[in-house]
């Protein structure tokens, strides 16, 4: 985190994202992971040169609604929830998540920024 947010990368990085598609299938798993974000955000923002970097949460495969009054403001600024639209393969299936006020809190979010 020090590093890419160093005046080095002018700015060029906007999002940390704490970790890459975790796929949990039991409830305590989840909230190990929730911990996680929790605890990663914490050591970001500490470690961070450049206050307005976006923490970014993978939604874990869950859907937006799982998520719904996590992490949120004030308590919690700069997050943004990374999702994926489309599943194919070791899951049999495709789903779409179509969360409009998610997505429009990403947007307002990234206006801050820039």
């Amino acid at each position: 985190t020090e590093e890419f947010t160093s005046p080095t990368y002018g700015d060029t990085i906007i999002a940390i994202e704490c970790l890459n598609e975790p796929f949990p299938q039991q409830d305590w798993e989840l909230d190990f992971l929730k911990q996680f974000y929790q605890s990663a955000y914490t050591t970001v923002r500490d470690a961070a040169q450049h206050p307005g970097v976006v923490i970014a949460l993978d939604e874990a495969f869950k859907g937006l609604r799982t998520w719904d009054g996590f992490m949120t403001e004030p308590d919690w600024t700069g997050v943004a929830m990374d999702t994926v639209s489309a599943l194919v393969g070791s899951l049999g299936a495709t789903r779409a998540r179509a969360d409009l006020s998610a997505r429009l809190r990403y947007v307002k979010l990234r206006s801050r920024w820039h």
